[in-house]
């Protein structure tokens, strides 16, 4: 069994906390940055300037 690593916007203050939603996408977060294959501290198509933003003084996930 494969376990995949956690997305890097569980890590992110503009994560709505409830599914793949957030500031920069609040009608849904593309799968390639949900499932860590688009590094979301780099602008994004669609994400209106809005990219990752650490929650809570965690650092960007390594693993990402």
């Amino acid at each position: 069994m494969t376990s995949r690593a956690p997305s890097q916007c569980l890590y992110c203050a503009r994560w709505s906390g409830d599914g793949p939603t957030c500031e920069a996408y609040p009608d849904g977060i593309p799968v390639a940055i949900w499932a860590n294959r688009s590094d979301h501290r780099v602008l994004q198509p669609g994400d209106g300037g809005l990219t990752w933003r650490a929650d809570l003084g965690v650092d960007f996930p390594d693993w990402a």
